[in-house]
């Protein structure tokens, strides 16, 4: 063999001999299923059987189904976007954060988070990587802005009866109450009652499932497309089911569960949480929020422990680049810690947190986050103008959908833009208000933030 797998059998014994040093409850690369139910063994053994030249097979036989989810994702036109979506502010005239340098810190602390447990690596990398594929531009101001529009066009939370009259009738309160259910599943996906109109989570999901220009329905694994549509549900909110029919399975439905949750994925969701104390660092450094704010709401949290040589007010206390990683890695090294015992014990994905101690402290800083920096109180003018645009935006391609039809076969020109429609999706826009929502909504979501400043601009 000298090494180069040249068949199953050998491709399998290659990696297993390097997952090794995984650990029992790791989940392995043997246990990939495809979205399409395809297993790994299936998937690799027509590659082997199939290829007719060592190029092709050069892409399979050195890599698992994971790693090749996590390339199809890197290497992807909706990855590259992101380094042109802010993460949290859209108006500030210095280097800011975006989408891009965002997911690199949250697939970094998920790797360190894997290696201290003894976790796949690969499948939390390509959760990580894929996770916010589906937000919307201008940070989460973008993404607010969105799903207040789509909520008022559905009418999914708050139906007003009264109602009655009016063009912005919103689309639940015109049809009857037994259909109202298959229109919320629409675009829920799942069957979560308690789900909002807009996750970028499960937009990601629907982005690489269903709406991929590249065609590879089916193709990605039911654990990273799971992983990244509740990455940030917590773990009672994992129960729920999404099925879709694509001509690319062999029994017509393609399906993802609950059963699809993984430590992995478990892990992508706190390395998620823990990277926004960045956004903090950042909200600092703009003059939003001071370090005597964050004192004040972290007084009498833990005042005689220690850690790392310094109290751990002062660590919290202490935000700045430069000694911001002590702080990442008190929550790292807790959530190693915390889980380890949990996992060897057989207690299961669902079980996983950080100690309650510190718990305590990431939500007080997550609630600083939310409150300070992701209230519905702009920020600044700018900040407010790209809330707007959003907003207006979306207006504007509701009333004058054929503008929205121009626009996007404009983009689709663009070889680097990964959204593609046919002229009969196309022609359901000007038949159905609950598919051309869901067009806009596609289509917004892709956009960069500089897009999205060039198509609001008056004609």
């Amino acid at each position: 063999m000298n090494g180069i797998p040249t068949n199953l059998s050998e491709y399998k014994k290659y990696i297993e001999i390097r997952e090794s040093h995984l650990a029992d409850y790791a989940t392995k690369s043997e246990q990939a299923i495809l979205f399409d139910a395809k297993t790994s063994d299936e998937y690799y053994r027509e590659k082997f059987d199939k290829s007719e030249d060592h190029v092709t097979l050069d892409r399979y036989r050195f890599r698992t189904l994971f790693q090749l989810d996590r390339d199809r994702i890197l290497y992807s036109s909706y990855f590259l976007r992101l380094a042109q979506k802010t993460q949290l502010f859209t108006s500030q005239n210095m280097l800011v954060e975006t989408r891009l340098s965002h997911t690199i810190r949250v697939s970094q602390i998920s790797r360190s988070l894997c290696m201290g447990l003894r976790l796949n690596q690969d499948l939390a990398e390509a959760i990580a990587l894929g996770h916010d594929i589906g937000h919307v531009p201008f940070a989460h101001r973008g993404e607010r802005s969105l799903a207040n529009w789509l909520n008022k066009k559905i009418g999914y939370e708050n139906i007003q009866p009264e109602l009655t009259i009016g063009d912005d009738l919103p689309v639940l309160l015109k049809i009857q109450p037994q259909h109202r259910e298959a229109v919320r599943a629409y675009f829920t996906l799942g069957n979560d009652p308690e789900e909002e109109i807009f996750m970028h989570g499960r937009h990601s999901f629907r982005l690489l499932a269903i709406k991929n220009k590249e065609a590879r329905k089916g193709k990605f694994t039911r654990q990273v497309l799971f992983g990244i549509w509740r990455h940030s549900l917590s773990a009672k909110q994992y129960d729920s089911i999404f099925r879709y029919k694509t001509i690319d399975s062999e029994n017509n439905i393609c399906e993802i569960s609950g059963k699809d949750l993984t430590p992995e994925c478990q892990v992508v969701r706190y390395a998620d949480d823990i990277s926004t104390i960045l956004d903090l660092v950042e909200g600092m450094e703009n003059g939003f929020v001071s370090a005597k704010e964050i004192q004040d709401e972290l007084n009498g949290f833990a005042p005689d422990e220690d850690y790392l040589g310094a109290s751990i007010p002062q660590l919290f206390y202490d935000f700045s680049r430069v000694n911001v990683s002590r702080l990442l890695t008190y929550f790292i090294s807790d959530f190693i810690g915390t889980n380890l015992l949990r996992l060897e014990q057989g207690n299961g994905a669902a079980n996983m947190s950080l100690s309650e101690r510190a718990e305590k402290a990431l939500n007080i800083l997550r609630n600083i986050t939310k409150v300070r920096l992701h209230s519905s109180a702009p920020l600044s003018r700018g900040d407010k103008v790209s809330e707007s645009r959003i907003y207006a935006l979306c207006d504007w391609y509701d009333k004058n959908p054929n503008h929205l039809i121009l626009d996007i076969k404009n983009k689709m020109k663009e070889p680097e833009f990964p959204y593609v429609l046919s002229q009969n999706e196309f022609d359901r826009i000007l038949l159905n208000n609950i598919y051309k929502y869901s067009i806009i909504t596609d289509f917004i979501s892709m956009l960069t933030d500089q897009e999205v400043r060039r198509l609001s601009e008056p004609l």
